[in-house]
């Protein structure tokens, strides 16, 4: 790993709700890092269609970038199931995220889960302030604090497409062409679309779709944000065609997604 020279949180996002139905099923991908605490009642979840594993009362379960998340709720004997969640993107030297770098534990116990709720909970409760924003960030780097704590490095973190991967991430609101993002991995278009399939198992372009339709489907859980601001934030300028698209991948419009899942987990 090269000397560590700049650490900037990109993105944070947090939030807390309930669920009264049992059994309630969640299939996404998300481009953040996930980390979920269960308050009350439990979790089943499959990571990267993987063997199921149970999430108690008391913990949580953490979820890389980009990875297929199969979530069924289940709630306690009385009363609804509680969780909160955080979303959280941090880049190393501008290039790296905590995904490219290490690899955490799927499942939280008590004792760590105690690290991070109350660091979550506050999140949730942060105001618009300058104040408050200088604090959310604290507890953000907080949150990667212990998440280090917890991490192991990963053997190898680099690949020859990695430098496209990093300017989707970056710039993933603004039109981007194959053959800049293949003369950014010095190969040429061909040969960086034979190799970006290989690793990915997407070209180019829908890894970028998909990237931009993921964060706009965490944009509408954890933001108040207007629909068209997610679409422009996202890359789409034509909300028309974004609703299109996200109706495509997620089978609701943008502002059916946001009110099924404000109705299912409030």
């Amino acid at each position: 790993m090269e000397d560590i020279r700049h650490v900037q949180l990109e993105t944070l996002l947090a939030s807390r709700g309930f669920c009264t139905e049992e059994g309630l099923r969640h299939i996404k991908t998300l481009p953040y890092l996930s980390i979920v605490n269960c308050l009350e009642g439990s979790y089943t979840l499959s990571l990267a269609k993987g063997k199921p594993f149970h999430v108690p009362a008391g913990c949580a379960f953490i979820a890389p970038a980009g990875i297929l998340q199969d979530i069924t709720h289940h709630l306690p004997e009385n009363g609804a199931m509680k969780m909160c969640w955080v979303f959280l993107d941090l880049r190393i030297n501008g290039i790296y995220t905590l995904d490219d770098l290490y690899t955490f534990p799927a499942l939280l116990s008590t004792e760590q889960c105690a690290q991070f709720q109350p660091l979550i909970l506050s999140l949730t409760q942060v105001q618009p302030t300058l104040l408050d924003s200088c604090r959310r960030s604290r507890i953000g780097y907080a949150l990667a604090e212990k998440l280090l704590v917890l991490a192991t490095p990963k053997e190898s973190y680099d690949s020859v497409i990695m430098p496209a991967i990093r300017k989707i991430r970056k710039d993933y609101s603004q039109p981007l062409h194959v053959e800049d993002l293949a003369a950014l991995c010095r190969l040429s278009p061909s040969l960086f679309l034979r190799r970006f399939r290989e690793e990915t198992g997407e070209t180019p372009c829908t890894f970028l779709m998909h990237h931009r339709l993921a964060t706009a489907q965490a944009l509408l859980q954890s933001t108040e944000d207007s629909i068209h601001e997610i679409a422009e934030h996202c890359g789409f300028y034509d909300q028309f065609y974004f609703s299109r698209r996200f109706r495509s991948r997620y089978g609701l419009s943008p502002s059916q997604y946001r009110q099924s899942f404000r109705a299912q987990i409030i």
